[in-house]
């Protein structure tokens, strides 16, 4: 499986390349939230409809794509995939 369909690239606000990991559905990207954003927020994810709208402290967000890429594959992933 591929998993760079959940991996999205946005410029952050200091102009740095950056990664989220996010499905898109329709015209909205769904982040699942890291254990930090759930203790905080008490949610599962965060929708909004840019990549950088999802992105922060409270997602999986990363400045190497292969680092958002492992993610996806552990929150994506299916059981039986080696």
């Amino acid at each position: 499986m591929d998993y760079s369909e959940f991996v999205h690239e946005y410029t952050s606000a200091d102009g740095k390349t950056r990664y989220v990991v996010a499905q898109r559905v329709y015209n909205r990207y769904i982040a699942p939230m890291n254990e930090r954003g759930h203790r905080l927020t008490g949610a599962s994810c965060l929708v909004g409809r840019r990549a950088e709208d999802v992105a922060g402290s409270t997602t999986y967000t990363y400045a190497r794509k292969r680092d958002a890429i492992r993610r996806a594959r552990d929150l994506y992933g299916y059981a039986d995939e080696d």
